[in-house]
């Protein structure tokens, strides 16, 4: 039961899909129930025993995931969350299902053995543990790769290999050393090789190299070059600089817009019963706080989604079940599977389906900022009922503006890294660019083991690992939104949003425990 597979394509359409849920509900209340009689024990195991069986491929991927040595795959995924639907289909896992009634319950004794107001206090604890689940945080932070190193220590990662950008200029300086090579060989003691003919013309081209081509054709490229270098890796640098305001100032929004939040739906309970001298529920309060609870677990949400669209992974046939899975876990309850599926899967399919194949019709990010918008709604304009001064339709419309605002600031956020990441610099700089790079370090090359012979080839290579070096660190900082070792905590950042969201949850929670001892 850990794992619930997914039905055949038969039964993909609407109907399939609801009695799925609806068997997935009676399995688990005759599970739940203290006497089970033989009857009901036979249901569920023929229930159980009629459902397929996932491929062994995906179960064995499926089941990798915490011993992958990629970063972003190394996470552990628990059953209760291997819920890999095919073609779009809802599958419903009945350990995610029994996992969130026992979670809510243990909120439930835990509220009422203090002495809190039962209801609100209940939703509350468990928004609190599905916000806050350490495994949720920890897959949070395992997806990011960056390496660290001492600002005050020169000598610190100097000379580490693990960090740059070697695969892309790997080829490049292996094609310009065996090109050195050539040369060197050519130019030393040639008439071993040759005839007095070919000797005498790889002579005159050294002479010509050494008297006439240093000054007059190799030298001016090089200002030109260092030009083009620097040109390229300033606006590299502030590109990355621009992500990493715009993720700073998501991170900054979200601690304002749940505090905002919090204070403006909550307030008018907190203040009669505050006046009341009372711990229970004021009127509907306990509706208030679903609509809270909801909020902050969608506004969780948006960092994770947004990190999924600027680092996505390939949703191929043999990784499909893996991926799912690890960005489903990533999720934990914060969404239902079926808006789980939404934020994971951009493309439909001919039923209109969220699938991995078809045709892409939604952003990941934009799912939880429309779900906000329609929660900023219900909040701000939210009737409240047992309230003697409620807030004033002016009041209440100031505070929609405010959210609304701080909304559009995240939508702004995201805006500014998606077009960091999908607008590079133009084709014809970087291609001109790099082939006269390559040019000056030819020439240059040609140069010194025509002046200098084989003695030079050491310090060439170092000469060709810098000039190339530049490109590889402008090309790592121009998208800083992969798991490379010099890119951004993307992961790190959906962790930070859940703590700052969990902290402003848990200060209702503190008031509460004032006001019962008498504290205001």
């Amino acid at each position: 039961l850990a794992v619930l597979p997914t039905l055949p394509e038969s039964h993909l359409p609407g109907r399939g899909a609801r009695d799925l849920s609806e068997k997935s509900r009676s399995v688990t209340s005759a599970m739940a129930s203290e006497s089970m009689s033989p009857d009901v024990h036979g249901l569920v195991d023929a229930t159980v025993s009629r459902r397929p069986s996932l491929p062994s491929s995906d179960v064995e991927a499926t089941q990798e995931i915490g011993g992958s040595t990629n970063a972003s795959d190394s996470t552990t995924t628990p059953p209760a969350l291997q819920e890999v639907p095919e073609n779009g289909t809802a599958a419903t896992s009945l350990a995610e299902t029994s996992s969130l009634s026992s979670s809510s319950a243990r909120s439930s004794d835990r509220c009422s053995s203090e002495g809190w107001g039962g209801g609100r206090e209940s939703l509350l604890q468990g928004a609190l543990e599905v916000i806050l689940d350490p495994a949720r945080l920890e897959a949070l932070s395992s997806c990011d790769n960056v390496m660290s190193y001492n600002s005050y220590n020169f000598f610190s990662r100097a000379f580490s290999i693990r960090g740059r950008n070697i695969c892309m200029i790997l080829a490049p300086l292996i094609c310009l050393f065996l090109w050195s090579v050539m040369w060197s060989l050519l130019f030393l003691e040639s008439t071993w090789y040759f005839d007095e003919i070919v000797s005498r013309h790889l002579t005159a081209v050294q002479h010509f190299i050494i008297e006439e081509c240093k000054d007059d054709l190799i030298t001016p490229l090089v200002n030109f070059i260092s030009f083009l270098l620097a040109f390229r890796l300033a606006r590299s640098i502030k590109n990355f600089w621009e992500a990493r305001a715009a993720m700073g100032t998501l991170i900054a929004t979200s601690r304002s817009n749940i505090a905002d939040v919090t204070v403006g739906l909550m307030s008018p309970f907190r203040r009669t019963r505050r006046k009341l001298g009372s711990l229970e529920d004021v009127g509907n309060e306990q509706e208030a706080m679903e609509l809270l609870c909801e909020y902050s677990k969608w506004l969780s949400a948006f960092p994770i989604a947004t990190r999924h669209y600027l680092r996505p992974e390939s949703f191929a046939n043999e990784n499909y079940s893996k991926v799912y899975a690890k960005q489903r876990y990533e999720y934990g309850r914060l969404v239902s599977s079926g808006d789980a599926q939404q934020m994971i899967l951009e493309c439909e399919n001919t039923f209109g389906e969220a699938s991995k194949v078809g045709i892409r019709v939604r952003d990941p990010p934009l799912v939880a900022l429309n779900r906000l918008h329609q929660l900023a709604w219900d909040i701000a304009y939210f009737e409240y009922e047992g309230v003697p001064k409620a807030p004033t339709p002016h009041a209440q419309s100031i505070l929609f503006s405010r959210i609304t605002d701080q909304i559009n600031i995240l939508c702004g956020s995201y805006g500014a890294m998606e077009r960091i990441a999908l607008t590079p610099l133009p084709f014809v700089y970087v291609v001109h660019l790099r082939s006269m790079t390559l040019l000056y370090l030819v020439l240059q090359n040609l140069s010194s083991v025509a002046k200098h012979g084989w003695t030079s080839l050491l310090l060439l290579l170092l000469l060709n690992w810098a000039l190339l070096g530049v490109e590889a660190c402008a090309v790592e900082c121009e998208k800083p939104f992969g798991i490379s070792r010099n890119h951004l905590l993307l992961g790190k950042m959906g962790k930070i949003v859940a703590t700052n969201i969990g902290q402003a949850l848990k200060e209702l929670t503190m008031v509460s425990s004032s006001t019962k001892h008498g504290r205001n």
